[in-house]
């Protein structure tokens, strides 16, 4: 995101329990996967087609411990059956499954000890036998918000469709075969999360009815789109973040890109390297480091790296001069890299300065190779050093014009309504900006005392990150001829 702030520390991430249900059937041409598609409103995988599935909570608990308390995925198992009945209708039992009216899935959903109340009282039936568990994942750690998912598997013995709530998660619901499903994946047609991909991949790669199920856990390939591929590096960076993504950009089989590496120490290394090493042995090579910008939570350990990935380094001739490092080749505004192999995959470069001097992004057809432009997660530092906050937003209004598939930021997860959001982040800045000057008195402030005026809505913001934001915006203000300083103070024109 920036230069870490002095006295700003990342909180360790709390890991929430959850559970997920992947729904099977057969059908005349093999057997078909549900997924239904996510609201646009949700905070997390927005308009992505994903399983039924929610958090753990306190009454799933209980319940499981008056079950089975010898079962470890008791808890997650009354959750999904749970999830599952608030979020397609369906609970299933011995001879099939009943289907819950939306008035008692809407009560249930407010108040879960209901759901626990109904299924005691056999007014909703239910055999939690059914429910296979076969895999488990944590979220990595690119978010602040993170999930120790436990995965099971639902096979439905005849043809049920769910019946989706209008104000509920999901929107939609689509029944596919595996292939299908990857397949449209491929050509950026479906939005699905990481994890769903290793599980669709699979089935797809087998000729097993209900083949053996690989667990999803952390050494599986975070894939954010077909030839995008999340390694995190952890990394010293602005919070709430503790890791920098890298990515490898590559067509399948064939030549890629290594952006953002910005290991430092032997662990970050060797996890760029094992994903490198497993592209290697599909036939792939690497032709490049890239680097979208120059500040150090993106540029790591280069002659380290070197040795183990000999490549050239690409990137702005002005991220040369402010990282103070040598590269190969200098990259232009709209200069267009192809990746050959399996297919030819186009990326084209955006010059995008704002945050830093020279700052690029990538675009292509699976989305968006952001920097430093917008984060998955946290806010974006417009630095005192290097940083013009007027060209910042002018930059991401560019970007919003393009209205890109998706959004691959440097740290944070996958975003899914990417013009939506920045154009979120340009009102949201406009509006800090109008507050910072609101709140610059007659016989003027100081900076501190502007930022604690002007973050009084955000009592929670850090002092320092207020301070350097507040600062940021009133250079632009200053040299848009709206205020003047003096002495250490600031006052309106």
């Amino acid at each position: 995101m920036s230069e870490p702030l002095e006295g700003l520390i990342s909180p360790e991430t709390r890991v929430r329990d959850s559970a997920a249900v992947l729904v099977t059937r057969d059908s005349e041409m093999g057997l078909e996967i549900l997924l239904c598609q996510r609201q646009s409103t949700m905070t997390f995988f927005p308009t992505f087609w994903a399983f039924p599935g929610g958090g753990v909570r306190k009454e799933d608990r209980l319940f499981a411990d008056q079950i089975d308390p010898l079962d470890e995925w008791g808890a997650a198992r009354v959750c999904a059956a749970r999830e599952l009945l608030e979020e397609t209708g369906w609970s299933p039992h011995n001879s099939g499954l009943s289907l819950s009216p939306p008035e008692e899935r809407k009560e249930i959903e407010k108040r879960p000890s209901l759901w626990v109340d109904l299924i005691r009282s056999e007014h909703i039936p239910l055999k939690l036998a059914r429910f296979r568990n076969f895999a488990e994942r944590t979220t990595p750690p690119i978010s602040p918000i993170r999930f120790a998912n436990k995965w099971f598997h639902l096979h439905l013995d005849h043809n049920t469709d769910p019946s989706l709530l209008a104000e509920g998660e999901f929107s939609a619901f689509k029944w596919a075969l595996p292939s299908e499903w990857i397949t449209g994946w491929k050509r950026h047609e479906f939005r699905i999360p990481p994890p769903v991909i290793v599980i669709l991949q699979s089935f797809s790669h087998s000729s097993k009815l209900i083949p053996s199920i690989p667990n999803a856990g952390e050494s599986s390939p975070i894939l954010f789109a077909h030839g995008v591929e999340v390694i995190p590096v952890r990394t010293a960076t602005l919070p709430p973040a503790t890791h920098t993504n890298a990515y490898l950009v590559s067509s399948p089989q064939g030549q890629a890109i290594l952006i953002d590496p910005a290991a430092r120490d032997e662990d970050g290394i060797s996890s760029i390297e094992e994903a490198v090493r497993k592209h290697e042995a599909t036939g792939g090579e690497i032709i490049a480091h890239l680097f979208t910008h120059g500040h150090s939570d993106h540029i790591g350990n280069i002659s380290r790296l070197q040795e183990i990935i000999p490549a050239p380094i690409w990137g702005t001739r002005e991220t040369a001069d402010f990282a103070k490092i040598s590269i190969d080749k200098y990259l232009e505004d709209a200069e267009i890299i192809i990746l050959k192999g399996e297919e030819k995959i186009q990326w084209k470069v955006l010059v995008t300065p704002g945050h830093c001097p020279g700052h690029i992004c990538l675009i292509g057809n699976a989305g968006l190779i952001l920097g430093d432009m917008l984060a998955g997660a946290g806010t974006i530092l417009i630095p005192e050093h290097g940083g013009i906050m007027e060209v910042y937003l002018a930059q991401l209004q560019r970007l919003a014009d393009l209205d890109p598939h998706l959004g691959f930021p440097a740290h944070g997860p996958v975003i899914g309504e990417l013009k939506q959001k920045i154009e979120g982040t340009i009102a949201h800045r406009l509006k800090r900006e109008k507050m910072i000057l609101d709140s610059i008195p007659k016989e003027g402030a100081t900076l501190i005392e502007i930022a604690v005026n002007a973050y009084s809505d955000t009592p929670s913001a850090p002092p320092a990150l207020a301070c350097a934001q507040t600062k940021s915006h009133l250079s632009s203000l200053l040299r848009s001829e709206f205020v003047q300083t003096r002495f250490e103070k600031w006052y309106r024109k």
